[in-house]
Formats: C-alpha cells, structure tokens, sequence
C-alpha cells in the first residue's frame, strides 16, 4: 500500500511538471512590495508626466514600465502604453516588445495608439511562435498606411532577399504623411534602404542616403559614419572612407568603441601599400588594447580590464546594453537631483530615486549575468583582430612589391573628387598622410597608392 502511495506521489509531480514547466528568465525583472506611501497611481503619473517635460526619456521609460506591472486600472495602463510608444517613437535605442506581453488593453481611441498598441502585440506574439494571437492582433491594423506595418512588410522581404520588392515599400513608407513625431522612423526607414542598396552593390545610391540625409540630420548614430566609410571604401574613396572614420572617433569619444573601424583601415592602407599608416594602424591598437592581450597572454583575470565596458560588438551587446542604460539613468538622476536642490524643478525626487535606485539594481544584476561571457567574448574578438592586423601588415609589404601589380597600369582610385573652390574650410591632420574632416564634410588629405608604378 505504501509503494503504491509512493507510486501516486510520483505520478502526480511528474504531471506537474508537465502541466506547469518551470521557466526561467535569463534576466531579472522588478519584483518586491511598493512601499505604502507609492502605491498611489497619480504620483506615478505626475512623476512620468514630469519627465517627459525635463526630456529624461530612459527614466520615463523605466516609469511608465513600472507602472504597468504595479498597477491594473485601464486609464493607467493607457498613459503607460501611449508614453512607451512615444518614447520609442523618439529613437529609444533598444528593443521594447517584451514590455508588451503582459498589456491587456483594447486602444478604442486614436488611430496611433490603437495601431501601435496592436502592432508590437501582434509582433511580439509572432516571435513567440502564437501566429492565431498574432493574426488576431494584426486583423485590427491599418495595413495598407499605418507605417509601422509597412516597415515590417518590407523587412520580412529583406529577410527572404527580395531586396527590391523590400525598396518599393520603403519608398511607399516615406510618401506617407508622416510628421516631426516620426523623424526617428523616418530615418530608421531611409537607413534600411540605404543598407539595401549597399546589397544590391548600388553603392552611389546608398551614400547619397547617407551623405545628403542620414548624416545631415541629429541625432546622427555613431554606426552611420561607420557605415558611410564602408560605402565610401566599395567607391574607391579611400581618403574620404578614412575620414569617416576620424568623425566616427571624435563624436563617439569615451560612449563606444566600433573595432570595425581598424577593418576598414587596415584594408584601405592594404589597397594603398602604405606600410608606414598600417605599422602606424597596429601601433594605435597596440597603443588601445596591448595591456588586454597582453594581460590574457599572462594568464590574468579578464575582470579587472578596463575598455571592455566600451567595446561595441555582436558578442557582447546585451552586457553593453545593461551597463549603458545604467549610466544614462544614473547621468539622467544627477542633473534631476541637482536642480531639485535649487529649486529649478518642481519633482517627487523622493518617489524619482527609488524608482533609479530599484531599477539600476535590476539592470547590475543582469549586467553581471553576462559580464563574463560577454568580456571572454570580446576578448578574444581582440586577440583575433590583432593577430590578423599583424597578418596585414606584412601582407601590405608583400603586396607593395607584388610582380603582379606594380608593373600594371593604376586602377582610378578617387582620392580626390571635391574641387579645392569648394573646400572654404580644410584642415590636415599631420598624422603620417591621415586627415581630419571639417563640419563641411569636405576632406584633404595626401594619401597615394604606393602599389603601383606611375610612371
């Protein structure tokens, strides 16, 4: 009778077990009891509403997540869904969809809200694998305007490499009466269509994007000045692919590091056969990163290494992502706190700290997740790349004084294709032939290709 009872138990728990899977998130999101004095929505309201007024868009967002999961009445969860969309629709640099798995709302009013609500609810179910859910959410889309939609219709074709059916719904996207409030989508759109035309080998296409738009028009992303060089290399504007790369550096000094930068140089200095800016390239890295490799060669703890925080790359993005939401909370409450001293805003500074407080806990907390596997990551990233950096260096030597090459006629490179009439305001940047570029984006540098004989 006793094994038998035995036998029960067992049955029963594996049935559990089955029933209700144990899931566990890789990432740590708020849990805890709000202390009495904060469990009054309209404090949370007026908190968000402040601000949206002082432009502090990572806390608003992290306040209007927090009111969703604190709160069940509509009207709140409206306020918190409209502010998130708006916040997005502002260029938040991270994915928000996972925020739209707990909504259960129906949007009545407003043809933004009810499309965008629906929208990121019908995507999020898609990617979860519920397609009756998503079929459902999109069933209520203005499918043939809402922008957001279309947007999607022509990534899923650039996914599946139609890549022009993809550009004639782009191009149908930016005819749509879109206002100021879309300048981030606008642009999000003409940069998508610029990377397909980089694809399509459409290389002029794709710069004149870039050059007369993406680059013309702030905030402009650190990673489009990456991606302008990569288009200027494909032109053969060697000089002015470099010179992408100076502005890429000087807007972006001390947030984030793009190694890809080294890339294009390095192969730029390689089409050229300049020895003297390659050996100069691995000195700068060396310079940057030598106490990284050097320190791993050592057998040291990769913990303690400094720059790793910086380092943007697909190994380590979510640990990036973590540590700088951190530090744009931290840096959004310090100028809050400050002027709330003085007098110079009227804010529950109170109620503001213990939302930061709470938050950058959960956001150390999944940082330290994928700390170390992201600086492993990166890591080696670097010890690769500086090993092939010293492959092309002496790679560059062997093809300066190629039997194949240097005998040839020079193939047109466009070192220089902007008149010096035009060039109201140049400066040369006395780094062995390198160049820096004026707020003009015009550029004059020396640099020749030492590869072939010109004689």
């Amino acid at each position: 009778m006793k094994n038998l009872t035995s036998l029960k138990k067992i049955i029963l728990i594996f049935l559990i077990i089955i029933m209700f899977p144990l899931k566990l998130n890789a990432t740590t999101r708020w849990v805890g009891e709000i202390p009495e004095k904060w469990k009054d929505s309209k404090k949370w309201e007026t908190l968000l509403n402040d601000l949206l007024k002082e432009k502090k868009y990572y806390s608003a967002m992290i306040a209007a997540n927090r009111m969703l999961l604190l709160f069940n009445e509509l009207e709140v969860k409206e306020i918190a869904y409209k502010t998130i969309i708006k916040i997005t629709d502002e260029g938040y640099p991270f994915q928000v969809r996972k925020i739209y798995i707990y909504g259960n709302i129906e949007p009545k009013i407003g043809y933004d809200f009810i499309n965008n609500y629906n929208f990121y609810k019908a995507y999020i179910n898609e990617k979860k694998g519920l397609h009756k859910w998503a079929e459902h959410y999109f069933a209520k889309i203005d499918k043939d305007n809402f922008h957001k939609y279309l947007f999607y219709k022509a990534i899923k074709l650039y996914e599946s490499n139609k890549l022009y059916d993809a550009l004639q719904i782009l191009k149908r996207v930016l005819k749509l009466n879109l206002d100021e409030s879309h300048a981030a989508f606008v642009k999000k759109t003409a940069r998508t269509m610029a990377r397909i035309y980089f694809e399509l080998e459409e290389y002029q296409m794709a710069l004149d994007i870039y050059k007369n738009f993406l680059l013309k028009t702030n905030p402009v992303r650190s990673t489009d000045w990456l991606e302008t060089a990569w288009t200027l290399y494909h032109l053969k504007y060697y000089n002015r692919a470099l010179g992408m790369l100076y502005n890429l550096e000087s807007k972006t000094f001390g947030e984030v590091v793009h190694l890809e930068k080294f890339i294009i140089r390095a192969l730029i200095y390689r089409k050229l056969c300049q020895t003297d800016l390659m050996e100069g390239l691995l000195d700068s890295f060396i310079k940057k990163f030598g106490y990284i490799i050097n320190g791993v060669k050592e057998g040291k703890s990769i913990t303690n290494f400094k720059g790793l925080d910086i380092l943007s790359s697909e190994q380590n993005k979510e640990y990036f992502k973590y540590r700088y939401l951190y530090k744009k909370l931290s840096d959004e409450y310090k100028d809050i706190a400050r002027r709330s001293k003085d007098d110079d805003i009227d804010i529950d500074i109170k109620l503001y700290k213990y939302l930061i407080s709470t938050e950058k806990s959960i956001l150390n907390k999944n940082a330290q997740m994928f700390e170390d596997k992201s600086k492993h990551q990166a890591v080696k990233y670097l010890v690769l790349l500086y090993e092939n950096l010293r492959f092309l260096k002496y790679d560059v030597i062997l093809e300066k004084f190629n039997p194949n090459t240097i005998f040839i006629k020079p193939e047109k490179i466009n070192l220089d294709s902007t008149s010096t009439e035009k060039r109201i305001f140049s400066f040369y940047w006395p780094q062995k032939g390198a160049y820096w570029a004026d707020e003009r984006l015009y550029y004059k540098t020396w640099l020749r290709n030492l590869c072939q004989n010109e004689e």
